[in-house]
């Protein structure tokens, strides 16, 4: 589970969420961790698209865990090839 992820607003889109995620991704593969999952608020679209561009899929919209607000979340999950 990927908890926070987070870039200084005045360096975001110059590719480092992106980066980060492929850091998080051949980290992952090398542990032999199977699926990625994430979840962000359904209002921030631009990072929906993002983690989509990473290769991650929606699984489902529902509440948060934590259940402290009722701001519909996006469930997400990525299957990583080749973990043996």
């Amino acid at each position: 589970m990927i908890d926070l992820l987070a870039v200084d607003p005045g360096r975001q889109r110059a590719g480092i969420g992106s980066w980060l995620l492929a850091r998080i991704d051949d980290e992952a593969r090398r542990a032999g961790v199977g699926t990625l999952s994430l979840y962000a608020g359904e209002m921030f679209t631009h990072l929906v698209r993002l983690y989509e561009k990473c290769g991650f899929r929606i699984v489902r919209r529902g509440p948060p865990p934590h259940g402290k607000d009722a701001h519909t979340r996006v469930f997400m999950e990525k299957r990583l090839t080749g973990v043996t």
